[in-house]
């Protein structure tokens, strides 16, 4: 890139550095320059301005300005996108503490807003009439896809995760099970989602898309699509606020399902803390014979 084997001068004479130090220091004000007004204001010979262009791989000046002029836009761009980064290389171990809280308040806050009452209402009614829910996503959507099916299991809803769509499983459950497709993607236009998607609402499934709002290809696909705020950043960090806000969404979907069930939760989640509570040596919990009957002899004991 021009700029940076600008900054390096790595072989450059004394005055192609001179020129180059010029060139950087007004990087704009060179755009409008011409090869013989450049050397006047560096200090140097137009020759020398040609040889530096020559050097750099350009044919000559013109060309030399038009790539400096799209370089820069692109740095400014970058400079920009830096400036909004929640962290930089003078972050603390304070400053992460105090900022992550904010990064993810902000996440769930923007989603939130975005919520529209209907489609989110449709959506909960449809995962609360499925007979199994099945959330697709690829790389850390896949992650995110993992943990909502392991909360929806803890409330006794089926549901698992998968990184692709399997066309003969769909097929062969046609009709039989009705199912729900929740499908991620940070970016709202990531093409395996999109083609699961597609194929899945084309087999009578309801689909739920939740994701950003860079591309509306996941949209299009989708019988509902919840937008996440998402904010572009350079650094991976946007990945923290897109697992957050896309997080958030599937809790709500979760706590729906949960809520209908109350009872039946509270009354399992009391018996699994009671079997976890610590008991005097000698003594079983009360639920040890059900636990048997639900988990069936253990081998090894007969073993020993």
């Amino acid at each position: 890139m021009v700029i940076e084997r600008l900054r390096s001068k790595e072989g450059l004479t004394e005055g192609e550095s001179l020129v180059a130090d010029y060139v950087l220091a007004h990087p704009e004000e060179v755009q409008r320059l011409s090869a013989a007004d450049l050397a006047e204001r560096s200090i140097a010979s137009k020759a020398t301005v040609i040889r530096l262009c020559q050097k750099l791989g350009m044919s000559g000046y013109s060309e030399f300005r038009l790539e400096l002029a799209h370089e820069w836009q692109e740095y400014r761009r970058v400079q920009t996108l830096l400036s909004e980064e929640p962290f930089n290389a003078r972050s603390s171990y304070a400053d992460i503490v105090e900022t992550l809280p904010t990064i993810y308040e902000k996440a769930i806050v923007r989603t939130k807003l975005s919520f529209d009452e209907g489609s989110m209402q449709l959506a909960i009614d449809h995962l609360r009439t499925a007979d199994r829910i099945e959330i697709y996503g690829e790389g850390i959507t896949n992650t995110v896809a993992q943990t909502a099916a392991f909360k929806f299991l803890s409330v006794g809803v089926e549901a698992s995760a998968y990184d692709g769509i399997n066309e003969h499983h769909t097929i062969f459950d046609r009709g039989k099970v009705v199912t729900c497709a929740i499908v991620l993607s940070f970016t709202g236009g990531n093409a395996g989602m999109v083609h699961a998607a597609t194929f899945l609402r084309e087999n009578g499934i309801f689909v739920i898309g939740v994701g950003g709002t860079e591309s509306s290809l996941l949209a299009g696909a989708c019988d509902v699509y919840v937008p996440v705020s998402s904010t572009r950043l350079v650094m991976t960090m946007e990945a923290v606020s897109s697992v957050a806000g896309t997080s958030y969404v599937l809790d709500v979907f979760f706590a729906s399902l949960m809520v209908d069930r109350y009872e039946e939760n509270l009354d399992a989640a009391l018996e699994v803390m009671r079997m976890h509570e610590p008991h005097p040596v000698g003594t079983s919990p009360s639920n040890a014979t059900d636990v048997a009957r639900t988990v069936g002899p253990n081998p090894d004991r007969r073993k020993g």
